[in-house]
């Protein structure tokens, strides 16, 4: 034999050892492994799992709460008010609001109104002026206080 056909010789039979036994690997590991069913519910199990670790670092979200009917400005503060002024004093007056220091105040989701108010002179009585202080509530558009004092 010539040194070509005995290296060419030594190659595939090496080649066709390796893939005997790599192919009886495979076909052992096939008959012997865990069947697809198996495989699935593997899966399904380490889907699980990872869901599990996700949602075990997630905080839990506060319970939602409709904002549907809430106050949506403070012009609506305002004009709610402005009612219960008009409502409380009947006298003549001329009123102002202090946009300046009227507020939304989020941590209580309140709607602080400031109005000075200047009843009219009459033949009864003198001008008085008045400093009104109104807290809204965001949430039941109800005045929680009402507070006026004289300047």
């Amino acid at each position: 034999m010539s040194p070509k056909r005995l290296i060419i010789t030594g190659v595939a039979v090496i080649l066709l050892v390796n893939g005997t036994i790599f192919g009886m690997l495979f076909i052992v590991d096939w008959w012997n492994g865990p069947s697809p069913e198996e495989l699935k519910q593997a899966r399904e199990a380490e889907e699980a799992a990872a869901l599990a670790v996700v949602y075990a670092k997630l905080a839990p979200l506060p319970d939602f709460k409709s904002k549907a009917k809430n106050l949506r400005s403070i012009g609506e503060a305002i004009s709610i008010c402005e009612s219960r002024l008009k409502e409380s004093v009947k006298e003549r007056k001329s009123w102002e609001v202090s946009m300046i220091e009227s507020r939304y105040v989020p941590a209580t989701e309140v709607y602080k109104i400031f109005l000075e108010y200047k009843t009219l002179n009459s033949i009864d009585s003198e001008s008085k002026s008045f400093k009104v202080t109104c807290e809204v509530s965001g949430e039941s558009k109800i005045i929680d206080i009402w507070k006026a004092d004289p300047i």
